[in-house]
């Protein structure tokens, strides 16, 4: 009997070369629902010629199958720091809770491909010419084709330069007024481009950003930008590290209006913001701002710009009658993936109202170090 069993434990574990699959009984697939979840939140990054590692074909995804599930679990990715339950945002990336299953249970289940098939690093000899492969269009203008399209001046970026943020002056070349109801951005090279924020240069009127994962931010209908002639856009680009010599140049697409002039616009932005010393081994020092809401308005977006150390970030707003509502919520931010965050519906805030931010800061360095953020309210 001892003799059958070893004979039986050793069929068993003897490695078979010539098999390149074995099955599975687990019904979440590649080719069905991972292929989904990763045109949804993750090949605006994870492309051939994007911002990280591919996970656009079978192969690729199942090799990297224990770091996408652990970083689906601790929310590193996709990098979205608000927490579900307070605000509705357009641009909100993270997965749902079943796509969260799907991943684990996927990963878990050895990662079959279809029809029970578990890829084990010997690819078939035909290919599997009809697998399926996550994909996004990137070149494609979300909002339709701008009515006005204008091109950055290069940036170049060497290997090993730091992380940066370029400030680019761009001339609109307008020659009367218009009205803008959306903006669009398309950078030169994504494999180093993490972010981008537009102003009006002459009145630092925010117009919208760009992340990888929202790369449009569009008005309500009706709602408009105002665009003297002769106006000039301040853009921000946050750059990350190159492992080669990049030369990036980005276009930006502007979408006007022939709404009324009556229309509603959009007004000045609302600036929160408190800044100081950290003191070396700090935790949890508090950063606090507020303002008066002078007269009825309607939030459209929060744009955060934040010191490194941050833990959290809660914006609420606390109306006449005694009731609070928290607008948002965000923890475990990085500060290095510069993102607004762009209501699904206009917030509406009546006269009287307190607009509050609130931020709490580490600091694990042995010295003293600089804390705080500004907060850009969009509204009209």
């Amino acid at each position: 009997m001892v003799v059958a069993l070893c004979v039986v434990g050793t069929w068993v574990l003897w490695p078979s070369h010539g098999q390149t699959h074995v099955t599975t009984t687990n019904t979440v697939l590649f080719d069905r629902e991972i292929v989904r979840i990763l045109d949804a939140h993750c090949v605006a990054c994870h492309a051939d010629e994007g911002l990280a590692s591919p996970l656009v074909t079978y192969e690729q995804t199942w090799l990297s199958r224990d770091p996408v599930r652990a970083a689906v679990l601790t929310r590193h990715m996709p990098p979205w720091a608000a927490v579900p339950g307070y605000g509705d945002f357009a641009n909100d990336n993270r997965l749902t809770l079943r796509e969260t299953q799907f991943v684990v249970s996927w990963v878990e289940g050895l990662g079959p491909r279809n029809a029970g098939e578990v890829f084990l690093n010997v690819r078939d000899a035909d290919g599997a010419p009809d697998a399926a492969e996550a994909s996004a269009d990137l070149d494609r203008w979300e909002l339709g084709e701008p009515d006005l399209i204008r091109t950055l001046e290069a940036t170049i970026l060497e290997p090993e330069q730091a992380e940066r943020v370029e400030r680019i002056v761009l001339d609109l070349g307008l020659t009367y007024g218009r009205r803008v109801r959306g903006i669009e951005f398309k950078p030169g090279d994504r494999r180093v481009v993490r972010g981008a924020t537009f102003f009006l240069e002459e009145t630092r009127q925010w117009l919208g950003s760009w992340t990888p994962w929202h790369e449009f931010m569009e008005l309500p209908e009706g709602v408009t930008i105002s665009l003297g002639a002769g106006a000039r856009v301040l853009a921000e680009i946050s750059y990350g590290t190159s492992d080669e010599h990049v030369v990036d140049e980005g276009r930006l697409g502007l979408f006007f209006s022939d709404e009324p002039v009556t229309a509603p616009a959009v007004s000045a932005n609302l600036v929160l913001g408190a800044r100081g010393e950290v003191p070396a081994g700090a935790t949890l020092q508090r950063f606090q701002s507020e303002t008066t809401i002078e007269q009825e308005t309607h939030l459209l977006s929060l744009l955060p710009q934040l010191e490194p150390g941050i833990r959290s970030l809660e914006v609420s707003v606390r109306r006449p009658d005694g009731g609070t509502e928290i607008l948002l919520y965000a923890k475990d931010i990085r500060p290095e993936w510069p993102t607004p965050y762009i209501f699904r519906e206009p917030v509406p805030v009546p006269r009287g109202s307190i607009l509050r931010a609130t931020a709490y800061f580490d600091n694990t360095s042995d010295g003293p170090q600089r804390g705080g953020f500004s907060l850009i309210v969009s509204r009209y």
